[in-house]
């Protein structure tokens, strides 16, 4: 049931160009897919790229998925493969991911997706590749733990310790980490706010992990890393320490986050909208929100085409947290159909947009 969720909401984003985002790029690996797979790892030993994702059937159910891994291990079992270059500012990529969590080790073995993937050639006339990427380890039990992880590829070799690094562990995660193996949708958004910080927002199965965002503000012109005005690329990410176990991907979707409402969110201090919980959800939401003032709020949800079907909220608040409850239903009092829907506040000059997903 969670997969056919999921590729419902991805034939949605194929069929509909709304106001809050456009599909650039998508593939679902029968053949329809826009996206040109490229290795974005290179061996400057041999001289040579090393592996790209293959099409093969699924082998946890029908149809066919992506698979990426690394049958070397010249990169101790890291493979990452990519699409085509992009230069937006802000850009999104979801893909379901096969997830491990019943193998019971203490080595690695993250599956997940990236993005600013940035191959070029280094002073010293080599080529590499920096990154960004969300993953999920959740099958090591002995080392750091079940998580779920998001960081950069600038990694110190006299530290071990990347420069971005956050991890996410069962109670940052809604609903936990997953009991057994199984498919879950990734989402990782990333926002250049300036150019010295980037924001990062994670979703695991629909929810906002973590409770907010994240913020990368490593970049300076002098470290090397790469840079969030820089062209870069999306990318699939598996790393298997030890042996070799596959990562296995489906439903690739990139987004760039640029038109409609979602144009007039403002980063003001002391204002938040959060995600909605549960999401999904059927048939209520809880919408938290927090103004640093007390002032007039105004929500409203929209439909993916960007219609009003709602105004949830027109009142005073004062300085704090709130939150409302969307039943589900439109301001004729009937019950919405399933779909992806938005909700925008706005207060004095504050305005922000969040997704949620309505399912039947």
């Amino acid at each position: 049931m969670k997969k056919i969720l999921m590729l419902i909401l991805v034939l949605s984003f194929l069929t509909i160009q709304y106001g809050f985002s456009q599909v650039i790029y998508q593939d679902d690996f029968e053949g329809s897919g826009n996206i040109t797979w490229v290795p974005l790892f290179y061996n400057n030993t041999n001289m040579q790229w090393e592996e790209n994702i293959q099409v093969v059937p699924n082998p946890f159910g029908s149809g066919n998925v992506g698979k990426l891994e690394d049958t070397d291990t010249s990169y101790t079992g890291a493979a990452l493969c990519g699409g085509d270059v992009f230069t937006f500012d802000h850009i999104a990529i979801e893909a379901d991911v096969y997830c491990y969590v019943g193998i019971g080790t203490s080595t690695s073995r993250y599956t997940g997706v990236a993005l600013m993937a940035d191959t070029s050639m280094n002073l010293s006339g080599e080529i590499s590749t920096r990154y960004v990427k969300v993953v999920a380890d959740f099958d090591d039990n002995l080392g750091a733990g079940p998580r779920i992880r998001l960081y950069n590829s600038d990694l110190n070799l006299t530290t071990f310790q990347y420069s971005f690094d956050v991890k996410f562990y069962a109670n940052d995660i809604p609903g936990g980490i997953p009991a057994t193996d199984g498919w879950h949708n990734f989402r990782l958004e990333g926002r250049t706010l300036n150019p010295d910080s980037v924001e990062y927002k994670v979703y695991f199965d629909g929810n906002l992990v973590g409770g907010g965002p994240v913020y990368d503000r490593t970049y300076d012109t002098g470290s090397g890393i790469h840079h969030p005005y820089t062209s870069g690329t999306f990318g699939l990410y598996a790393f298997q320490q030890n042996e070799i176990l596959p990562g296995y991907f489906d439903n690739v979707l990139v987004e760039q986050l640029t038109t409609g409402i979602d144009d007039q969110k403002l980063v003001l201090t002391g204002y938040e909208l959060k995600q909605n919980y549960p999401n999904p959800f059927n048939p209520t939401t809880k919408i938290s929100f927090v103004i640093p003032n007390s002032d007039l709020v105004q929500m409203a949800i929209y439909n993916n085409i960007g219609q009003k079907v709602r105004n949830l909220v027109t009142r005073n608040y004062t300085a704090g947290a709130h939150e409302v409850i969307w039943d589900g239903r439109n301001d004729n009092g009937l019950q919405v159909p399933a779909g992806i829907y938005y909700y925008r506040i706005k207060a004095g000059d504050f305005q922000q947009t969040q997704k949620m997903l309505l399912v039947k």
